[in-house]
C-alpha cells in the first residue's frame, strides 16, 4: 500500500475517532426521583445523589392561554438540562391538562436553586404570573 493511502487511512480512522468522542452524550441516570410539582407547594427542598436523574412535571401555568413555563435560574454546574421544556415542533402536545415534563440530571456536588416562570413570549419582561422553586442538594 502506498504512503499517502496509509497516511490517507490513519487520518480518518483518527478522524471518526475524535468525532464520535466529541458527540458523545452523558450518560443516562441510573436512578430518576420524580417530582409532580403542585400550585398548593410553591418551594421544595430535595436531596439527591450525584449522577442521578429528576424528572418533572409541571401543571399548566395559571393566568390564562399564552402562558409558557420559563427556566429563569438553575445552578448549571450542578444540575444539567437533558430534555428540552417544549418539545420541538410537530411533537406532541403537553399531558394530561396540559402538563408539561422536563429531565435533569446531577453533575456535580453542591447546591441547585431551580426556578420556574410562567411568562409571555410576547412579554417576557413582566412580572410572572405562576412560579415554582426547588432547591436541591446533591451529595455523593
Amino acid at each position: 500500500m502506498p504512503r499517502t493511502s496509509l497516511f490517507l487511512n490513519l487520518a480518518l480512522a483518527a478522524g471518526l475517532l475524535f468525532g464520535a468522542a466529541c458527540s458523545a452524550s452523558p450518560d443516562q441516570p441510573k436512578t430518576w426521583t420524580p417530582v409532580i410539582l403542585n400550585p398548593s407547594q410553591r418551594t421544595i427542598e430535595l436531596k439527591m445523589r450525584l449522577a442521578q436523574g429528576l424528572k418533572l412535571t409541571l401543571p399548566r401555568p395559571q393566568g390564562g392561554p399564552g402562558y409558557e413555563w420559563q427556566v429563569v435560574a438553575n445552578t448549571e454546574d450542578v444540575l444539567q438540562q437533558l430534555t428540552p421544556l417544549y418539545p420541538m415542533h410537530g411533537a406532541p402536545e403537553p399531558g394530561p391538562g396540559g402538563q408539561r415534563t422536563v429531565s435533569f440530571v446531577t453533575i456535580d456536588e453542591g447546591k441547585c436553586v431551580l426556578r420556574f416562570a410562567a411568562l409571555k413570549p410576547s412579554a417576557m419582561y413582566a412580572e410572572p404570573t405562576d412560579t415554582f422553586e426547588l432547591t436541591i442538594l446533591v451529595r455523593r
